[in-house]
């Protein structure tokens, strides 16, 4: 008998656990001035991402919502067009901490998060960053600069 099941699970609440704590649980509304639409340029990744491409691919514009996520945060829109069906509660989502902003997306498998400084309530250049239950690229993250620039919100229609 396999115990392919039990480890997936297991792999699965780890990855969840971690996202949940990297994020923090932020119910309060979100800084002024933050919540709005950002396009986003996304660099080129540090490996590629092969057959996990798709999993990864950010939205080119993003609205960070003042709505509270289910899982603590707000919410984003749009999420990752993922190439299979799923629905990941709390995400995607948006949390500060400190002086950065972190916005997560995540099928429960993969998981991609933008990290975006912030100074005097502007945003800029920050990282994207990959993570998945398989953990198939270790300690070495696949990761690439994005820079982030406030667009009027009717760009997402």
């Amino acid at each position: 008998m396999s115990n392919a099941p039990s480890f997936c699970t297991a792999s699965l609440l780890t990855l969840a656990v971690a996202v949940a704590q990297s994020l923090g649980a932020q119910t309060s509304a979100p800084p002024a001035g933050i919540a709005g639409c950002y396009r986003l340029t996304i660099g080129q990744w540090s490996h590629p991402l092969s057959v996990n491409a798709a999993y990864h691919a950010i939205p080119a514009v993003i609205h960070l919502r003042a709505v509270p996520a289910s899982r603590g945060g707000w919410t984003v829109s749009p999420d990752i067009a993922y190439p299979r069906p799923g629905d990941f509660p709390g995400m995607p989502r948006w949390v500060v901490r400190a002086d950065t902003i972190d916005v997560a997306w995540s099928d429960g498998h993969q998981v991609t998060t933008v990290r975006l400084p912030m100074t005097n309530r502007m945003v800029g250049t920050g990282i994207a960053i990959v993570r998945s239950d398989a953990n198939e690229f270790g300690s070495d993250r696949p990761h690439a600069s994005v820079v982030a620039q406030r667009v009027s919100c009717g760009t997402l229609r």
